[in-house]
């Protein structure tokens, strides 16, 4: 994590990639640093449809919700989330825009496996390719696609119903390029995805600058 970002985190100790192998087992392969702390949390979000001139402005193009009710153990894949992909697709035909296009991401990962799932589901990563794009940097600040350049929900904390919010709030920071998020540059386009359950409702939202 970059040490403008641990500003806002609420872990704000560095982890390492041996802290995490040798944190404590919470369900096995998931270990105590793969899992978001609960924790209280507040955002606020105004929309409004006239803008006053000078101020920077962040317009929301596409909105997608998706739903799956099929139980895990009946699933023909465990690796797909249909419920964020379909919501992915949703919000990208709203905006007219394909996933490609997308400069930065915040996802869902109150556990990192649901992190990795999410990209790969939503289109952003091919399948089986997260893991090796997180431990080249790949997805850090400087690179095409930046992905959850706030530490995402182990590092931030997860508020739980809020956590759409909380997001929400973070991307139209990265997209204005407010503290601590300068070093992102000028990026257009921006999704937020959230999931309520495991792949049960998920939402999509893409963000533009558009000034």
């Amino acid at each position: 994590m970059r040490e403008g970002v641990r500003t806002l985190a609420y872990m704000k100790k560095q982890a390492t990639l041996k802290d995490v192998l040798e944190s404590e087992v919470v369900a096995d392969p998931l270990r105590l640093y793969d899992v978001a702390p609960a924790v209280d949390g507040s955002a606020a979000v105004i929309l409004c449809n006239k803008p006053i001139k000078s101020d920077a402005v962040i317009r929301i193009d596409g909105i997608g919700v998706g739903a799956y009710g099929t139980y895990l153990g009946q699933r023909d894949s465990l690796t797909e989330l249909h419920s964020v992909r379909d919501a992915t697709n949703m919000a990208l035909r709203m905006a007219h825009v394909s996933i490609s296009e997308i400069n930065l991401a915040e996802v869902h990962d109150t556990y990192s496996i649901l992190g990795m799932l999410a990209l790969e589901s939503m289109g952003l990563v091919r399948p089986g390719e997260t893991p090796r794009l997180l431990s080249t940097g790949a997805l850090d600040a400087g690179n095409k696609l930046v992905v959850n350049a706030g530490g995402g929900l182990k590092a931030m904390g997860f508020p739980g119903g809020a956590s759409g919010m909380y997001e929400l709030a973070l991307m139209v920071m990265e997209l204005m390029n407010i503290k601590p998020f300068e070093s992102l540059g000028r990026a257009e386009l921006g999704i937020v995805q959230d999931m309520a359950g495991f792949d049960l409702v998920s939402t999509a939202v893409i963000l533009r600058r558009v000034s």
